[in-house]
């Protein structure tokens, strides 16, 4: 006797399900391993002509007294 048509949909849609649900999980584990830009990298200085440059101004020396 052959088996119920619904059993095989049935499996079918499981089967679906799972791979739907590992596409899902990749992409989050994708999405959680790409670098995202530290605020460091984010962080712009201006110079004193009024230039934005990336790297800090130099510390004022301090003058004792």
């Amino acid at each position: 006797m052959a088996k119920s048509k619904s059993t095989f949909n049935k499996k079918q849609i499981a089967d679906k399900k799972r791979k739907k649900q590992k596409e899902k999980l990749e992409k989050r584990l994708d999405k959680k391993h790409q670098e995202t830009a530290s605020f460091e990298s984010m962080i712009m200085y201006v110079d004193a002509d009024g230039n934005f440059t990336s790297t800090p101004p130099p510390k004022p020396e301090e003058v004792e007294e």
